[in-house]
């Protein structure tokens, strides 16, 4: 009897694990580290190894670490199979399994701090180490989208882009029981049709059963000009003598904030200056965005393309990777931008960029995606007037700025309209809900049903589904 089984982004945005099965096989798709709190996200984590959970075979929707940060820890307790994604996927893991393991080391004594301060006797130690994503990225099997892959005689499954970031894919799983066929589609994170970088989803074709995102499902999109804002914020901070920093991650916002910069300084619209992209993982990211450009929107390209400029490259654009020219930068007065990860200022190079920057009246901090609650970069927009960075208070005095409607998820009207046409294209046996806070699900869930669509499963934890 073919079923699926939720072992994560239920009721919550991260964490994203399900197995698909019959009674020959089963399929994880996904297989994503747990984020927020660190001490939950922790155990959550690091319990993940008590789980029952022995796929045949595993597939990847995308490279973002909710969705593939416990692929280690799946080979480390004795996944011997495949792990199948596209080739952009397999290529971003290569780089941001790697970074995973440097970020979560340098969390341990906090976490380690948290439980001594809470009165929990837990052993805190690495979940995996580099050696394990080694022999992860070993068993990477890239699959081209569109095409169909025979896992076995009865089960197979083909991507289809999702539009969410370089190489994302939503995953269509077929399966034949009892000579009765079964598709499910997961949609994974899906983009929208304002994606600067991507184009739009399309909607999939011949299937029963739809799994889909809902992390956006209580919010709808903030229409701004980027563009004519990115012009006015940089253009202040660099009359007034300061400089500007962007908070990004380092993959998708930091490459889009790239090419709207490098735009609006070819056409003169903001000053001739350097922009530094501060990241490690950035610069690596961005070279594999140059390789995969064929997958970036055409008429984003074509501005550059029409005078012949390569859209990631030019004089103006300085790509930092060590320590030591990062921080010189940090200390430096030139007047310039700096794009730095990460996106919510919780790591990265771009803490240090800011311990120079909060208390210059002249300088302006330029947030262009969501900052989550207890983040540094949410107590920056907040603008109190002061905020603690690595234990150290230090005066907001600079310009705080945020720009909306760069997020590569779908938001609640672009969510509903996509499911929408998959029910009117597809005889759609069950909807289930993921990857969403609770408010989020039930608010589209309602929504669903005043449209007449009530076949709606918001899943549980451990709980089997039969299709």
């Amino acid at each position: 009897m073919p079923k699926i089984e939720f072992f994560g982004a239920v009721n919550t945005v991260t964490g994203s694990k399900f197995v698909v099965s019959n009674d020959n096989s089963s399929v994880l798709v996904d297989c994503g580290m747990f984020q927020g709190n660190k001490a939950d996200a922790y155990l959550k984590n690091r319990d993940f190894d008590k789980s029952q959970m022995n796929p045949d075979y595993c597939i990847l929707s995308h490279s973002h670490i909710d969705h593939s940060g416990m692929l280690p820890s799946l080979v480390k307790r004795g996944y011997a199979g495949k792990v199948y994604s596209t080739p952009a996927t397999m290529d971003l893991c290569t780089h941001m399994l790697r970074d995973s393991v440097e970020v979560f080391t340098k969390e341990l004594p906090i976490i380690r701090k948290i439980f001594k301060k809470n009165g929990i006797k837990e052993v805190v130690s690495p979940i995996y180490g580099i050696e394990d994503v080694e022999h992860c990225m070993n068993q990477f099997f890239p699959v081209d989208f569109e095409k169909e892959f025979k896992l076995n005689s009865k089960m197979s499954f083909s991507f289809h882009d999702s539009c969410h970031i370089l190489g994302s894919a939503s995953v269509k799983i077929n399966m034949i029981d009892h000579n009765i066929k079964h598709s499910v589609f997961y949609s994974s994170d899906i983009g929208h049709n304002k994606s600067l970088l991507c184009e739009e989803p399309s909607v999939p074709q011949d299937i029963d059963y739809l799994i889909i995102e809902s992390t956006y499902g209580n919010k709808k999109r903030v229409e701004e000009d980027v563009y004519g804002k990115t012009i006015e914020y940089v253009n202040d901070a660099i009359k007034r003598g300061g400089r500007v920093i962007i908070p990004a991650f380092s993959v998708a916002r930091m490459q889009t904030m790239i090419l709207i910069l490098h735009k609006l300084h070819i056409l003169g619209l903001i000053p001739d200056i350097n922009i530094y992209v501060d990241s490690p993982l950035g610069v690596k990211v961005t070279k594999l965005y140059e390789k995969y450009e064929s997958t970036i929107r055409q008429d984003t390209l074509k501005f550059f393309k029409d005078i012949n400029v390569n859209p990631f490259n030019d004089s103006m654009i300085k790509y930092i990777t060590g320590m030591e020219e990062s921080m010189l930068l940090a200390e430096s007065n030139e007047p310039c931008v700096i794009i730095s990860a990460s996106g919510m200022c919780e790591g990265g190079h771009v803490r240090e960029h800011l311990k120079f920057t909060v208390e210059d009246p002249k300088s302006t901090v330029m947030f262009v995606g969501y900052n989550a609650v207890e983040t540094l970069g949410r107590r920056l927009e907040e603008n109190n007037g002061s905020v603690t960075i690595n234990g150290e208070a230090y005066r907001v005095r600079c310009k705080i700025e945020s720009i909306s409607g760069l997020s590569a998820h779908a938001d609640l009207d672009y969510l509903i309209g996509y499911i929408e046409n998959v029910v009117a294209s597809n005889a759609i046996k069950k909807i289930f809900l993921v990857h969403g806070e609770p408010e989020s699900v039930k608010n589209i869930e309602k929504i669903l049903k005043t449209k007449g669509i009530t076949n709606v499963v918001i899943p549980e934890l451990g709980t089997q589904y039969k299709l």
